[in-house]
């Protein structure tokens, strides 16, 4: 029977993607590199950004009677988007909505979804700082309006 030893190699500093910075007040988690070869594998390198990743009047239905679009490109989008929200949770909501089109997506999809592109491109470099010491307490606030979204109230 083989015996193994374990090793430990210290902190993680880069992993799946995710960069993390030890500071003595805790430990902030990055996906800037991630996010920059996502916005220039799309051509969204040199884009203007904007501030919002989608605008609350949006309303996206299963059949907009639009052309549809590749969903081969789309899927591969939104699916780069999805594993963002692992340190950005400032999109997750979008990110949810683009996925119900995965399927048959249509121009107006591609065209809110590359709107968080253009977000990213402006906030490519946000972080989230988990504090050491604090209350184990995590709260989240999100932006959803139920009573507005036909598809899933």
């Amino acid at each position: 029977m083989q015996h193994f030893e374990m090793t430990n190699l210290g902190k993680v500093n880069y992993y799946l993607k995710v960069r993390f910075i030890y500071l003595e007040k805790g430990i902030f988690i990055s996906q800037e590199d991630y996010t920059t070869k996502t916005l220039e594998l799309f051509g969204f390198a040199k884009c203007n950004s904007c501030q919002i990743p989608m605008s609350e009047n949006v309303k996206l239905f299963p059949n907009m009677g639009a052309f549809e679009v590749d969903s081969y490109l789309y899927q591969k989008m939104i699916g780069k988007l999805f594993y963002l929200t692992n340190s950005r949770p400032d999109i997750s909501y979008s990110i949810r909505v683009f996925s119900r089109f995965m399927s048959k997506p249509q121009v107006p999809h591609l065209d809110v979804a590359k709107q968080v592109f253009r977000y990213l491109k402006g906030m490519a470099d946000h972080e989230i700082f988990f504090r050491k010491n604090v209350s184990k307490k995590i709260e989240g606030f999100t932006n959803a309006d139920w009573v507005g979204d036909q598809e899933s109230r």
